[in-house]
């Protein structure tokens, strides 16, 4: 399949994609509470059943961000919001649409 120097190579990045989650990851709780200020929404609505646009924008962004980018499984991730594993799905591909440049998601992140 590959030689040992192929395998170690591949084995190294992953390690390196691995502490760099880890030294990035902040709490999910404090991933809602800042992306919701950014956007001027609160708690209740955020986890409330209202679809609209700035409720859905920030269930995006948070949704990214949280799986795509910190390493928390959507499962964890919908609890936190009141949503569907399902739901999260979506808002994970809205938000990648939403925060396709890197400037945007360090907004949201800091330094990523």
């Amino acid at each position: 399949m590959g030689s040992g120097v192929f395998v170690e190579e591949i084995l190294q990045e992953s390690n390196e994609l691995y502490e760099m989650k880890a030294r990035n990851r902040i709490s999910l709780d404090d991933l809602i509470l800042k992306v919701s200020s950014k956007v001027d929404l609160d708690m209740e609505n955020l986890k409330s059943s209202k679809r609209n646009r700035k409720v859905s924008y920030a269930r995006a962004v948070i949704s990214y961000l949280a799986v795509n980018q910190l390493g928390w499984n959507a499962s964890d991730v919908a609890r936190k919001l009141r949503i569907s594993g399902m739901g999260v799905s979506k808002c994970v591909d809205r938000g990648e649409k939403i925060l396709d440049k890197p400037e945007i998601m360090k907004e949201y992140l800091g330094q990523v």
